[in-house]
C-alpha cells in the first residue's frame, strides 16, 4: 500500500483540510462494499478515524480510496480541534497515519500508511530594502519578520532566532541568495549589501516540521549612478613659505582652495571630505 498525505498548514483562523488518498492492491482482498478507515495519530496516539471511500482504479491497476480530515484552530467544528486540546501548539509536527480495513468474510487488517506535517502557518512580513533609491555602492539595509500561527490566543508571533536566505535577482533575473541571515528573538531580520544593480530583495525561510517554508514579497530598489560633484579643488598650497615649524603661521600658510563649477551656491560643505594619498582625512562639519 501507499498513500498521498500532504502537509497541512494551519493559521489561527481558517479551518484546513487533509485529503488522504490511499492505494491499495485489492486483487482478491478487498471488494467495494468492505470497509476501510484512515487513522491518523499524535505522537503515536490515534486521534482522529475516517471511513474511506472507493474512488476507483488508478493506471497501475491498485484501488483508490479517498478520505479527509478537518483541522480546526479556533472551534470546536474540526475532526482535530486544535485550540480546545490540551496540547495546542504541540500539536505540530510529524503525525503518522494506518488504513484498515474488514471484509465481510469478517477478515480484518492495518496497514501503516506515510507520516506527515501538522504545520502552524507561517509569514515573512514587513520587509523592507532601504534606502530607495540609492546610489551604486551604497549600503542597503533589508529588514523583515518571520511570524507564524499560535493556535493558544490565535494569533500571530515571531518566530524566534530562525535562518532565513537573503536573495536577490536582478530585473530581468532570477532569485540567487546572497547570505544566510540569523533572525533576533522577535523572528526579525536585519541585513546588509552593497548595491550595485537595479533589482529585487526577498527573504526565503527553509521551514521546519513544525512551520512550512515560506518567501516574502520581493522589495525592488532603484540603483543610481553616483552623480558629479560641482565642487572642485583649484589649488592646494602644500608648502608653506619659511620653517615647517607647526605654528599657528605655517600651518594656516598650507590650505587648498575650491571652486563652484555650478551656477547654484551650496547651502553647506557639511558632509563634503578632504583626503590626501597618506590616509589623511578632513571633514566638513558645517
Amino acid at each position: 500500500m501507499s498513500a498521498d498525505a500532504p502537509a497541512v498548514k494551519i493559521g489561527v483562523h481558517d479551518i484546513k483540510t487533509l485529503t488522504y488518498t490511499a492505494y491499495i492492491d485489492g486483487a482478491g482482498c478487498l471488494a467495494l462494499d468492505d470497509r476501510v478507515a484512515v487513522v491518523i495519530a499524535r505522537s503515536g496516539v490515534p486521534t482522529a478515524e475516517k471511513s474511506a471511500t472507493y474512488v476507483g482504479t488508478n493506471v497501475d491497476g491498485l484501488q483508490v480510496w479517498q478520505t479527509s480530515f478537518t483541522f480546526d484552530p479556533v472551534g470546536t467544528s474540526g475532526d482535530v480541534d486544535l485550540h480546545y486540546t490540551d496540547v495546542a501548539n504541540a500539536a505540530a509536527g510529524t503525525w503518522g497515519s494506518s488504513v484498515t480495513f474488514g471484509t465481510a468474510a469478517g477478515d480484518s487488517g492495518s496497514l501503516t500508511g506515510p507520516s506527515f506535517y501538522v504545520q502552524r502557518y507561517s509569514r515573512l512580513d514587513s520587509l523592507n530594502a532601504s534606502p530607495e533609491p540609492v546610489f551604486a555602492g551604497s549600503t542597503e539595509t533589508v529588514t523583515g519578520k518571520l511570524v507564524r500561527a499560535n493556535w493558544d490566543d490565535n494569533l500571530y508571533h515571531g518566530y524566534a532566532t530562525h535562518p532565513a536566505d537573503l536573495q536577490f535577482r536582478t530585473v530581468t533575473g532570477l532569485y540567487g541568495t546572497l547570505k544566510t541571515v540569523n533572525g533576533d528573538i522577535y523572528g526579525q531580520y536585519r541585513s546588509t549589501t552593497t548595491s550595485t544593480v537595479d533589482g529585487c530583495y526577498r527573504y526565503y525561510f527553509n521551514g521546519t516540521t513544525t512551520t512550512p517554508a515560506v518567501t516574502s514579497p520581493g522589495d525592488c530598489v532603484d540603483v543610481q549612478d553616483i552623480p558629479s560633484s560641482a565642487l572642485r579643488l583649484s589649488f592646494a598650497y602644500y608648502n608653506s613659505p619659511g620653517t615647517d615649524d607647526s605654528s599657528p603661521g605655517s600651518l594656516n600658510a598650507e590650505y587648498v582652495t575650491t571652486k563652484n563649477t555650478s551656477t547654484t551656491s551650496p547651502n553647506t560643505l557639511a558632509g563634503f571630505r578632504l583626503s590626501d594619498i597618506a590616509g589623511h582625512v578632513f571633514s566638513f562639519r558645517r
